[in-house]
């Protein structure tokens, strides 16, 4: 297979469900081969907040193979700027809020109940920049 390596692009969550039987470096190697250079990660299973010292081990092994630790899954006003104290330079933060609104119909793959849907938060977003 060839990869191209003039292409960028973001290997998401996925990561979080490898195999514990293979090492971080292992899995960063992989990944860095396919050719991603970037990995959307909480750092294992549950949440950023579950598991920073699993990311601030990511950021470090992440600079072997050329690939940026993009924090995300939790990531609010609350915790935005450990990820920054701590050298990440992206995070993935989806600000969003439930909405309720009965002309909302079922929405294929919603898992949300009819009527329900979620939807991005401007105040979220910058209450989000502001922090950072």
């Amino acid at each position: 297979a060839v990869v191209s390596t003039q292409s960028t692009g973001t290997f998401h969550r996925a990561f979080d469900y490898i195999s514990a039987k293979h090492s971080l470096s292992d899995k960063l190697e992989t990944v860095s081969k396919l050719g991603f250079n970037r990995v959307l990660t909480t750092g294992g299973i549950g949440n950023v907040s579950d598991n920073l010292d699993n990311l601030l081990h990511l950021n470090n092994l992440s600079q072997d193979y050329n690939l940026l630790i993009l924090p995300g899954g939790g990531v609010n006003t609350s915790n935005v700027n450990v990820f920054k104290e701590n050298g990440f330079t992206e995070i993935h933060a989806s600000c969003s809020v439930f909405e309720t609104d009965s002309d909302y119909g079922a929405v294929f793959n919603n898992p949300l109940p009819k009527g329900q849907r979620k939807v991005v938060s401007i105040k979220k977003v910058q209450d989000l920049c502001m922090d950072s």
